[in-house]
């Protein structure tokens, strides 16, 4: 999408949940390093947020799987059990910082990636705490 917008990307603004590099805490930027050492590059503002979700869904699975008869259960059972568990999601210290996912399965998060896109790439990246317009 970016490489193809021709001369009216300087007109593009892009906002996304993807923090632009140096907004994360400690954590975040532990991962980010790792991944840059695999990847050879940059990793894009939602590496972490993918990570993160397979963080969460392994860490939901264990949750719902605890008692020993889990496996015993229907499958269908323990998916119900698996998402269940995502959603009592509360206060989970992450690489993307501290959130809880709420009702509606979004992250309780409000800090977004503010982005201009050059050269076809996302660039001059700010954090936005949509916390302050509320």
């Amino acid at each position: 999408f970016y490489g193809r917008l021709g001369a009216i990307e300087r007109r593009v603004y892009i906002t996304t949940y993807g923090l632009p590099p140096g907004n994360y805490g400690p954590r975040g930027v532990r991962v980010t390093a790792r991944l840059q050492s695999v990847l050879g590059h940059t990793p894009p503002p939602n590496a972490l947020f993918a990570y993160e979700s397979m963080d969460l869904a392994l860490h939901s699975i264990a949750r719902a799987l605890l008692t020993e008869d889990a496996a015993a259960r229907p499958l269908k059972v323990q998916r119900t059990a698996v998402v269940r568990a995502a959603f009592a999601t509360r206060d989970r210290p992450s690489v993307i910082g501290t959130y809880s996912i709420s009702i509606t399965g979004d992250t309780t998060t409000d800090l977004y990636g503010g982005y201009r896109v050059e050269g076809g790439k996302l660039v001059r990246g700010r954090a936005i705490n949509t916390e302050a317009v509320r």
